[in-house]
């Protein structure tokens, strides 16, 4: 029977160190007076490996599966599960696990509120480490630290750096769909729309000609830069998978190296010939602010990266989405073909072409509420209780210190906003009866009070134009002269095809953003 004490002995233990700290958070969460869901599962934690192993195969019957507690200890869970665990437990309710109590909310009026008061709910800077491998920046700083940083980075994101943004897509575009028309797309959606999104950020923000400047003298540097930031980022969120140390230390040595370059080759002519762009808005001081180097560098890696990052993503989805549902494919080229008739020229400029574009942006906008490249906005309390007004007007006490996360899929499949059909991909709900009075504004603010793609408050994206400009531009230059399909699979019906796609968009999950695993093998149809 000695035997038998060890396993004895290892499973008091686990229960213990599980039970206890799950009990003193629960008894912290019961203050909250919220609705509180409890898991005996760490997040990160090797149990919660072995789950998303199990469920990946198959292993556990399906009512246990549909426990609420392993819906949401899986991997990208407020993806998967969108609003479905606030409609059992309420818009807000307290997360509870051995390691700490986490608040969800998918309360529009008080994620508002949250984001809006960035003092209050700061960002947490345990989360924000991998992004300052480069230097402070934008993104990790807070206070009076953060002001700094947006007054001399704002200054880029003006009239002719749009201008530009639309020239440069819709010329790298032509181009792209031009190679795409010869056969099958085979794989390179994705790598096409980030080098794409890549090219233009390095016109629009760095100022740097591909053809002429000695940094990027033709397209295949710029591929290469590519391939070493997505070699790097995906190492920030999968070290131990598919890339190799070595990888790392080279990919980050190179986009150091062109991070150096591109600072040193500016800063002799900064004060001399200054250009509206990102690189100059940083290098010249604004009064008595000014970026040290490393800051500067910071700063040019995070707008490398998020500026074509979630640029790119979200042309992969909508490129999908248009396969998969041709008859708003059609709706679209409408759109298109009016504006196009309109301007009369083969090349439509900014000005014109992209305010009537709403049918466009209407698609982009619904892309971004079911596959937006941040599902949850993470704040937590600063070192003082908070008190914020819920939608139906009572007053909720949020502790000191107290993680917050905001629940943007939940926010954004909720049938009380969204109606019935709010897990249906469905632009045509962005725009009106009367498409020729619905102006700009009103297209975007009919469901921006539960709308977070880009977050919101003094925090919102700075490059959100920027973003929608460019995925336009791009819808605009490919329906202008194709249909974009599904490549017909052997042996498949296209219906079979379709809903393999529709898997495919299902099973994307969250890195540093929303990713689909892979993307299918797409065709473009020139249109008669």
């Amino acid at each position: 029977m000695f035997w038998l004490l060890p396993p004895i002995i290892l499973f008091g233990w686990c229960l213990f160190s599980t039970g206890w700290p799950l009990y003193r958070h629960w008894r912290q969460a019961k203050r909250l007076n919220l609705p509180i869901l409890i898991t005996p599962i760490r997040k990160y934690g090797r149990t919660q490996r072995a789950l998303q192993f199990a469920l990946t195969r198959g292993l556990l019957l399906q009512f246990i599966v549909q426990l609420p507690f392993i819906r949401v200890s899986q991997g990208s869970w407020t993806f998967r599960q969108k609003f479905s665990i606030h409609k059992q437990y309420g818009e807000i309710f307290v997360l509870v696990s051995p390691a700490g109590c986490e608040i969800y909310v998918a309360d529009p009026k008080v994620a508002k509120q949250i984001l809006d008061r960035r003092v209050d709910f700061p960002k947490p800077g345990r989360l924000l480490k991998k992004l300052e491998a480069f230097g402070r920046n934008l993104a990790t700083v807070d206070g009076e630290e953060w002001q700094r940083h947006r007054r001399l980075t704002s200054k880029a994101f003006h009239e002719k750096t749009y201008r530009t943004v639309w020239d440069e897509t819709c010329s790298i575009a032509s181009v792209i769909f031009r190679g795409w028309d010869t056969g099958d797309v085979v794989d390179s959606t994705q790598a096409d729309m980030a080098t794409l999104s890549l090219r233009v950020l390095v016109k629009a923000c760095f100022n740097l000609d591909h053809e002429n400047d000695s940094m990027t003298t033709n397209t295949t540097n710029v591929v290469l830069l590519q391939q070493h930031i997505s070699r790097y980022l995906r190492s920030l969120t999968n070290p131990l998978r598919g890339i190799a140390k070595q990888e790392v230390e080279v990919a980050f040595r190179a986009l150091n190296d062109f991070i150096t370059r591109l600072v040193r080759n500016r800063k002799p002519t900064a004060s001399i010939q200054p250009q509206n762009d990102l690189v100059s808005s940083m290098l010249a001081p604004a009064g008595d602010s000014h970026f040290v180097d490393s800051e500067i560098a910071g700063n040019l890696f995070l707008f490398i990266f998020a500026g074509h990052e979630t640029t790119a993503g979200a042309l992969v989805y909508i490129l999908h989405l248009l396969a998969v549902y041709p008859e708003w494919q059609d709706w679209a080229m409408e759109e298109v073909d009016r504006v196009l008739s309109r301007s009369g020229d083969n090349k439509p400029k900014f000005e014109t072409a992209y305010p009537e574009c709403k049918r466009l942006r209407a698609s982009l906008y619904e892309t971004l509420r079911l596959y937006g490249p941040v599902p949850t906005i993470v704040r937590q309390t600063a070192n003082a209780d908070q008190i914020v007004r819920c939608s139906d007007n009572s007053e909720m006490v949020v502790t000191s210190n107290m993680p917050v996360n905001i629940n943007c899929m939940a926010l954004h499949t909720n049938p009380d906003y969204w109606g019935e059909d709010c897990l249906e991909w469905n632009p045509g709900r962005w725009i009106s009866s009367t498409p020729d009075s619905f102006s700009d504004q009103e297209l975007f603010t009919m469901f921006s009070n539960a709308f977070f793609p880009w977050g919101a408050g003094p925090r919102v994206c700075p490059g959100q134009r920027f973003s929608q400009i460019e995925v336009v531009a791009v819808l605009l230059c490919l329906l202008r002269a194709y249909r974009v399909t599904i490549a017909p699979e052997n042996g498949k019906s296209l219906a079979e095809s379709r809903h393999r796609v529709i898997s495919l968009l299902e099973a994307s999950r969250v890195g540093l953003t929303l990713r689909m695993p892979g993307s299918r093998t797409l065709s473009l149809i020139r249109r008669r």
